[in-house]
């Protein structure tokens, strides 16, 4: 549930995630996209409300999810801050709330809150859009920051989104963004 779970949403938040790549709860992204892109937006809604009901029942894991260092250590939350409001808060909005159906949130989003944070690191450097579907057919898209963005300035900008507006996860570390710089998302 912490990580890619939908047993808490609603079965046509689940539709309309595998049918047009967005839904209220979440876009889409990385190889997912290729998923709704090529398979699932072709399905009969008989068949997505099928699977959606299947993922819903599935049992929980008994992984717990891990929880972000008792201490959280933010280099500059200024500087996060002010490089949040310069490149993200256009679409993401001045709290994180995003805008529904067409930037995700940022505020509670868990895939800002998973530890490790490759896929979040990956998404800001690469950027990433949703599939064109009969019922996303413009969708929004979030361009790559990888070459208008310094290493350090994308550990900033991350850490100040995992600890802005009541999200509690641990710092994106310089040697994180290395280690995620040039290598996919699984």
């Amino acid at each position: 549930a912490h990580e890619a779970g939908v047993a808490q949403w609603d079965v046509q938040q689940i539709v309309d995630l595998l049918k047009t790549g967005v839904s209220a709860k979440a876009s889409v992204s990385g190889p997912m996209t290729e998923v709704v892109a090529g398979s699932t937006q072709y399905l009969t809604d008989a068949d997505l409300r099928a699977m959606a009901t299947f993922l819903k029942a599935l049992p929980p894991t008994e992984t717990p999810p891990q929880d972000a260092p008792a201490s959280i250590a933010v280099p500059s939350v200024a500087g996060g801050d002010a490089l949040y409001a310069n490149n993200c808060a256009q679409c993401h909005g001045k709290k994180g709330e995003g805008v529904e159906g067409i930037y995700p949130a940022l505020a509670g989003n868990r895939a800002v809150l998973l530890n490790p944070p490759a896929n979040l690191v990956h998404i800001v450097l690469e950027g990433g859009f949703s599939p064109a579907t009969a019922g996303n057919p413009r969708p929004y898209g979030m361009p790559p920051f990888s070459t208008t963005l310094t290493t350090a300035e994308v550990s900033l900008v991350l850490t100040y989104i995992r600890s802005a507006w009541g999200n509690k996860a641990g710092q994106v570390s310089e040697v994180d963004v290395n280690r995620y710089r040039g290598t996919r998302t699984q």
